[in-house]
């Protein structure tokens, strides 16, 4: 595989060339190139992505994608439709995915030029550098699950935006104002099993949190307290349980 990538990026730099390669593929996958009128009936490990490449995944299906520039990956999990676009500017990709439906996590390392670029039907998420999950459907809009980030989230239906921040839960619905919250525990566990059902390294979330009288609307006159449970879960993670009461 390493060597296959080095021959790749060899040639990667002088026309067109991919700007990605496929690095894992589970079940049944279909890729389309630009230039085609029909999807593919396979998409396998090794294949390469070009500009434009649409990726569509069905029940019980996983695929995983790298960029050749600097190894930031897209893991595309079951029932989703995108397409990875990018193209070349001073050796980056300039990176681009368009979601129709789906459920993706993408990590994006630090980029010098340009910002990646994440666009769904109701949705822009735009950074330098970010690892976030989205899940996009037409009837429940966009919920995404920032694990760590420095970047933006625009709706495009109101054209109002929210920076992503550190463990937590953005939804973004037509024509709907924007909603964030602390990822609960149970939406972090979902993802976690999406990720062991792919086989995927199981990643810890952050899971830091700032709990203050403010945050969670305690009128001054009343008295609150926090105990902290820290325990360790079946992947030997470090975790911790904030419960915050008032009397």
């Amino acid at each position: 595989m390493y060597i296959l990538i080095l021959l790749i990026m060899g040639s990667y730099f002088f026309g067109n060339e991919p700007i990605a390669l496929i690095t894992k593929s589970i079940g049944n996958v279909k890729y389309k190139r630009i230039t085609e009128k029909k999807i593919r009936s396979r998409a396998n490990a090794s294949i390469p992505i070009f500009h434009g490449d649409e990726i569509r995944t069905k029940d019980d299906s996983f695929i995983k994608i790298v960029y050749l520039d600097d190894r930031s990956f897209i893991s595309i999990y079951p029932e989703t439709k995108i397409s990875i676009n990018g193209e070349i500017y001073k050796r980056e990709v300039r990176k681009k995915i368009d979601v129709e439906e789906g459920i993706i996590r993408v990590k994006i390392l630090n980029q010098k030029e340009n910002n990646f670029i994440l666009i769904t039907p109701y949705t822009e998420i735009t950074c330098k550098e970010c690892h976030f999950w989205v899940i996009s459907n037409i009837k429940d809009g966009d919920h995404i699950y920032s694990i760590s980030a420095n970047g933006l989230v625009t709706n495009r239906t109101t054209l109002n935006s929210i920076e992503l921040t550190n463990g937590t839960t953005i939804i973004s619905k037509k024509e709907k104002e924007i909603q964030e919250y602390y990822t609960l525990a149970t939406e972090n566990r979902y993802l976690e099993l999406l990720m062991l059902d792919a086989n995927e390294e199981y990643e810890n979330p952050y899971t830091g949190r700032v709990i203050n009288k403010k945050m969670l609307a305690i009128p001054d006159n009343m008295e609150s307290n926090m105990v902290e449970i820290k325990f360790k879960d079946a992947f030997n993670n470090e975790k911790k349980i904030v419960l915050t009461y008032t009397k």
